[in-house]
């Protein structure tokens, strides 16, 4: 699967059927580190200037999936792995991803995240990174949707527009970056 840019990813043995099939069919973790400020955004850099509006709907969303550091809870409330773990060559990663299917519709809605991004840790946990609110392409018609002044990217391959949001990893690229180059899949379990 090509990233937005085009270049190859780099991912395992990729489950992809797990989409078309879902709509038919513990242990203690450490306590997560404090989400990045968005005002050290590379974001609000560009302008000198921390937009708090944009604070403020993140708030939102770090809220709404705050209760998923834990993934047996985000599987326990219908999110299923949908694709591998996903790192571009020399970009950096994204993670796992883990959908909620049922929210596959055109609501925009950051208190309920479709997408949640997990990074595979070296003890066998998994850590969470990012979440993306995303649209059906074909049921959004017309133009991206935007958020924070940033137009959603465009997944040919899956029909998708989403917008990256990453609320639980600082990423030196910018909160909305595709890639965030501090995520790894270097430890995915293997098939």
């Amino acid at each position: 699967m090509p990233s937005p840019s085009g270049s190859p990813l780099r991912h395992r043995a990729s489950p992809w059927w797990l989409l078309l099939l879902a709509p038919f069919a513990a242990c203690d973790r450490p306590t997560p580190a404090e989400p990045a400020a968005a005002s050290a955004d590379p974001m609000t850099a560009e302008t000198g200037v921390a937009d708090a509006r944009v604070d403020s709907e993140l708030a939102v969303l770090r809220r709404a999936t705050a209760r998923y550091h834990r993934i047996e809870a985000a599987i326990a409330d219908g999110y299923v792995q949908i694709l591998p773990c996903l790192e571009h060559p020399t970009e950096g990663g994204l993670g796992i991803p883990y959908a909620r299917l049922d929210r596959f519709d055109t609501t925009i809605d950051l208190s309920e995240p479709e997408i949640l991004f997990y990074e595979p840790r070296s003890n066998g946990e998994f850590e969470l990174v990012a979440a993306e609110p995303v649209v059906p392409a074909e049921l959004w018609g017309g133009e991206p949707p935007t958020m924070f002044g940033r137009e959603f990217h465009h997944n040919v391959d899956h029909g998708l527009y989403g917008l990256h949001m990453w609320v639980w990893k600082s990423n030196p690229a910018g909160t909305f970056a595709f890639w965030n180059p501090r995520v790894s899949c270097a430890f995915e379990a293997g098939p």
